[in-house]
């Protein structure tokens, strides 16, 4: 099921649909494998599968969604459809293109390691540097006015998080954090506001002691460990960081491919085409978000027929002028490039010709495209 998950995500929707809104998706939830599963709604199946008879749940059937494939023969082309004779194509053989095509950018690898520890709360304790604008600081304090303690104003050793320019205090107190070691104590002076709330406190001047614990941060150079990556599905922090870099780099190449794509002037989008990429934007929206597609229009800011048609000119595109380039230069995807993928269980999912336009798209033409350019 993981060449499952890793379809059901189609990063194609993702940045061809990226100049319509934001997408909410985050980098990391395509590292975390079989996490994605159909929404959970009276619509969708749930996500063990189907329910027999008795309604126990078979956890062994898959999902149906091989709607997805009508209209795609089973050579991954559009049925019907010459692309290439809709299709003017940019130059793509012998283009210049960016190393990172090939080889992960160290800084966005260190980027992608970091929202992964951030986003599974894998933090550590740093001790050995200044603070700095945006820290997040463990902290213990003790607040007096004219030198006496205040009720509520002591953490009592406990130690408290706060993140400079988010947690929101008295004006002008996490500031005066910055450049303060961990370990330091200090004092801070400050002003409640005139309105602050409380008659002992409102529009007094406060002298805060603090003592900074730590730093809250992540370790990207050695925080992924064997057990992180366990955490999602990978046997080990060498296979995760492995997943990551190929991630990036994918991330690069599509980006790349993306720009290729769209430079193509198309002279009509067969209704096959237009169908197939409205069908696969409703699922979109169900299956990855939750919400029918008028809702997720609606988290946009845009309207249904605006979000469908752009998304049926930028990914219609993309997917037409990838069968033009598989058409002029005899690419194919084999039953073996399924099997030799790991795509047996995504094909019986979503259907043989969505896998395989899939494949054409994401590995087949855009591996032609990058083989015969020139990088650096």
């Amino acid at each position: 099921m993981k060449k499952y998950v890793s379809l059901a995500l189609a990063l194609v929707m993702v940045f061809a649909l990226a100049a319509c809104a934001q997408n909410p998706i985050e980098n990391t939830e395509d590292l975390q494998k079989d996490t994605l599963t159909p929404a959970e709604n009276n619509d969708a199946p749930n996500e063990s599968g189907e329910t027999d008879e008795s309604g126990e749940t078979d956890e062994n059937a898959l999902p149906d969604y091989t709607y997805l494939s009508e209209g795609i023969g089973e050579d991954g082309f559009y049925i019907g459809v010459k692309a290439s004779d809709i299709v003017t194509l940019p130059e793509y053989k012998g283009i210049s293109a960016p190393v990172t095509v090939t080889a992960a950018d160290p800084d966005k690898v260190n980027d992608e390691i970091y929202n992964l520890l951030k986003s599974l709360g894998e933090t550590v304790e740093i001790t050995d540097r200044a603070v700095k604008d945006g820290d997040t600081l463990n902290i213990d304090y003790v607040g007096s006015v004219d030198g006496v303690e205040f009720s509520g104003g002591n953490t009592h050793g406990m130690g408290t998080e706060v993140t400079i320019g988010v947690t929101r205090y008295i004006d002008g107190f996490l500031p005066q954090l910055i450049g303060h070691m961990p370990g330091e104590n200090f004092d801070i002076e400050v002003t409640f506001p005139e309105n602050y709330g409380s008659e002992e406190l409102n529009g007094k001047d406060a002298i805060f002691n603090i003592t900074i614990n730590y730093i809250v941060d992540y370790d990207v150079e050695n925080g992924i460990t064997d057990a992180v990556a366990e955490k999602l599905g990978y046997e080990s922090a060498g296979e995760l960081r492995e997943a990551i870099d190929d991630y990036v780099i994918r991330n690069s190449r599509n980006e790349f491919i993306s720009a290729l794509y769209d430079e193509s002037e198309i002279s009509e989008i067969p209704a096959s085409v237009q169908k197939n990429v409205e069908d696969y934007a409703r699922y979109n929206a169900e299956q990855t978000y939750g919400v029918d597609l008028a809702t997720f229009c609606q988290y946009l800011g845009t309207t249904e027929e605006e979000y469908l048609a752009h998304a049926v000119e930028t990914i219609g595109k993309s997917f037409l002028a990838a069968q033009a380039i598989a058409e002029l230069e005899n690419i194919t995807v084999t039953d073996e490039d399924i099997v030799a993928g790991g795509y047996e269980s995504a094909a019986e999912v979503f259907g043989v010709g969505y896998v395989k336009r899939y494949i054409l798209l994401q590995t087949k033409v855009p591996e032609f495209i990058i083989a015969n350019a020139v990088i650096g």
